[in-house]
């Protein structure tokens, strides 16, 4: 394949331009760290090539994906690692029925949960499933493999994952582009007998798709979709490495003067069996090197078995990687080191008094968040009322921290509400409190609240409307469209839940007491109460200044100010602190103006000035 040019891209950025190059024209995804980019840089530099856009949710997005790829047209879904769970329904049945053209699934997983509640290994969803799966190591790989697993879908008509994790996504490098490939629209053609899952159907399904598993593992078997290397001279071991690990092993293993042959399976699912049991005839022992799951030992594991080999496998046990947590450089020179007896010291790449400077940053809330008004009204209005906070995933699950402490469970997108639902009816002398943003509210939301109204629980719904999906980089979502030139159609949460039968009510939650009167009122109420506190992201605000180029306005402290502590301590704002004097005082390039400071003080020590 002859190549055109050269690009500097992120990972996922890359894998777009595979996907966009290999032919796919129809994309949907739901955003999540760290896959979100891939979807972002197909509306952004590939609208006009293919129909692109998010869906509300993981699961819609794999139904529209695939109902482009049985009608014909190549398709691609893109999801974060916790994502797929959400789309396991329509994916199982998927995996029997397949597709008439391409469906390339695309999921970043996250090893060190970064930005995810688990740290789930999906390598096991291609094995459940059955559905092969791609896995890069490098920019270039990235962009070959998500070209290949369209072909490689087309060929065989059914859904191929892509598996990427954070280190792959988010890293940046060079990569050749080649020419894009143009595919031919698959006639539609009605099949009734495959695409209708009824169980007659399913059990035919079934039947066919295990023939042709057993022709993609002779026909993987025949292909090269593996690299191979040495390091050192001899043959003292064989590894088997794939996907970021790969990178480490190799600096590893140089860096020790290892005599290795290394195998990295990027088709990892089938894995390259015939390849694997050929050297094994050169080799006594195998290094396996991988992140999370025992994925890969297993299966040479197996095969060792099956084929007799006399091999002795050197992995998980042995302490060579860990099933929790990301592999680096310097775990994994650790652990060889350890376990072979080798001599290293840990590179000292910071001085003493260079990490005395370093201080642990938790995530917290930006400075003019509106979450963070949320929170201060609806800690002071329940109080007394022994509350049973059930929270949600996005920006104000950092409610969870000091001096906020406005979470007690956190589970999975959309639980806040039917968690809250069976805490409000099993223990009726707490006040049960759902919250959950407006993306989330869409994602999985509704059926929450249809869930609480059919069973008459009495709680309050709290949704923090920030008119953005914040968290993962403010994509639109329904009731918060970007664009003004999108067809999109802007819905409406406080429509919905009137329409489900419960008790609603807007404020803007900048307005201090107006929400903790509002709060009140709610509480007298019986039933499903929703309470929406809406105000724009305090970073869109910061951006919308920029563009229409306004000043914001600032806070400033007067000589009122006794240091007694209102301002800082129930808000937690960055911007706010108490200098040498015990006095507040503003940091001014934190600050974006809210002024919900001013709110707080009883002492008028609070002025509003500007820049």
């Amino acid at each position: 394949m002859k190549k055109t040019n050269t690009i500097t891209l992120l990972g996922n950025e890359a894998i777009a331009y595979g996907l966009a190059d290999g032919g796919v024209r129809f994309a949907s995804a739901y955003p999540g760290t760290p896959s979100t980019e891939i979807m972002e840089t197909l509306i952004k530099k590939f609208k006009t090539r293919m129909n692109a856009d998010w869906a509300s949710n993981e699961a819609v997005a794999m139904e529209e994906a695939a109902a482009a790829a049985i009608a014909g047209t190549d398709s691609a879904v893109m999801m974060k690692s916790v994502g797929l769970n959400v789309a396991m329904d329509p994916l199982m049945t998927l995996a029997l029925m397949g597709v008439t053209s391409a469906m390339v699934i695309v999921v970043g997983d996250d090893p060190g949960m970064h930005s995810s509640q688990n740290e789930q290994d999906n390598r096991n969803i291609s094995k459940f499933s059955g559905i092969p799966m791609f896995e890069p190591s490098s920019i270039q790989e990235c962009y070959d493999f998500a070209r290949e697993a369209v072909q490689f879908s087309r060929k065989f008509k059914i859904p191929v994952f892509l598996r990427s994790v954070t280190r792959i996504s988010h890293e940046m490098g060079q990569l050749e582009l080649s020419p894009p490939v143009v595919n031919d629209i698959e006639p539609y053609e009605r099949d009734p007998s495959r695409f209708v899952s009824i169980p007659g159907n399913a059990r035919k399904n079934k039947s066919r798709m295990m023939k042709i598993q057993r022709e993609i593992d002779e026909y993987v078997q025949e292909k090269k979709y593996y690299r191979e290397y040495k390091i050192g001279k001899g043959n003292e071991y064989l590894v088997i490495t794939s996907g970021s690990s790969s990178t480490f092993a190799h600096d590893a293993l140089s860096y020790f003067g290892f005599n290795a042959h290394v195998l990295v399976p990027g088709l990892i699912n089938p894995f390259p069996s015939n390849r694997f049991v050929e050297l094994c005839s050169d080799y006594e022992n195998v290094i396996v090197i991988e992140e999370l799951d025992p994925f890969i030992e297993e299966k040479i594991t197996i095969l060792a078995y099956k084929n007799k080999l006399n091999i002795n496998i050197i992995g998980k046990d042995q302490g060579i990687t860990s099933i929790e947590g990301e592999i680096t450089g310097e775990i994994l020179m650790e652990n060889l080191a350890r376990y072979f007896n080798l001599e290293h010291e840990i590179p000292k790449t910071l001085t003493a008094d260079q990490k005395a400077l370093l201080k642990i940053r938790p995530p917290v809330l930006c400075p003019g968040c509106p979450h963070r008004s949320s929170y201060v009204a609806i800690k002071k209005a329940l109080r007394k009322d022994q509350p049973i906070y059930s929270n949600d995933i996005g920006c104000y699950a950092l409610g969870f921290l000091p001096p906020h402490n406005t979470a007690d469970t956190l589970v999975a997108m959309g639980a806040s509400i039917p968690m809250a639902t069976a805490i409000a009816i099993s223990r009726p002398e707490h006040t049960s409190v759902a919250m959950i943003g407006d993306s989330t509210f869409w994602h999985s939301g509704v059926s929450g609240i249809t869930n609480a109204v059919w069973k008459g629980a009495n709680l309050l719904v709290i949704v923090l409307d920030n008119l953005a999906t914040a968290m993962t980089g403010d994509q639109p979502n329904p009731s918060a469209n970007k664009d003004p030139e999108d067809s999109l159609v802007d819905l409406s949460i406080e429509e919905t839940c009137k329409g489900m039968g419960a008790w609603v009510r807007v404020i803007n939650p900048m307005e201090y007491k107006d929400t903790q009167r509002l709060i009140d009122e709610a509480k007298a109420i019986k039933g499903v109460k929703v309470l929406i506190l809406r105000e724009p992201c305090a970073l869109n605000v910061v951006k919308e200044a920029k563009i229409k180029k306004v000043k914001l306005p600032l806070i400033a402290i007067n000589d009122n100010c006794n240091g007694c502590k209102l301002c800082i301590t129930p808000l937690g704002c960055p911007a706010l602190s108490l200098n040498e004097d015990n006095i507040a005082e503003v940091d001014p390039e934190l600050c974006n103006g809210c002024t919900f400071c001013q709110k707080l003080c009883n002492r008028d020590a609070i002025e509003v000035v500007s820049r």
